[in-house]
């Protein structure tokens, strides 16, 4: 299944660029799903709406439930720190109620640096647009 972009109605970014954006984001997610989803469920599809608030939406299905999860993303930003770039989201939304206290609680740090490390040309292309 593809990714879907969104746009606010004056945003005006190139096609090349919205393209490369969701491309970047499909890989990065699917890593980072790799890496803590694998043993618990999958990543689904994703959606990026690009507004004056930007936000990634994940479709996940975890094992054991009989529904999609639905994780909303926003506050995002990419950051430049010692010449890296990380993407740092400031807020989620879960629906499911334990879920969005276990995913805030990743946010604020609680188990590790929520902040997700980009490649170097990723990050200059996501600044951009975050």
């Amino acid at each position: 299944m593809m990714g879907k972009i969104v746009f606010g109605e004056y945003m005006k970014i190139p096609g090349i660029l919205v393209s490369m954006v969701d491309s970047l984001f499909r890989s990065k997610i699917n890593d980072v799903c790799d890496k803590y989803l694998n043993d618990y469920g999958r990543f689904v599809d994703h959606r990026l709406e690009l507004d004056n608030n930007p936000k990634v939406i994940l479709i996940i299905v975890l094992n054991g439930e009989e529904s999609e999860i639905q994780v909303k993303l926003t506050d995002i930003h990419v950051i430049k720190e010692a010449g890296e770039y990380y993407l740092q989201i400031g807020r989620i939304e879960v629906n499911r109620e334990w879920m969005q206290r276990l995913g805030q609680d990743y946010l604020n740090g609680k188990f590790m640096d929520p902040r997700i490390e980009l490649p170097h040309q990723s990050g200059l292309l996501l600044s951009k647009v975050f």
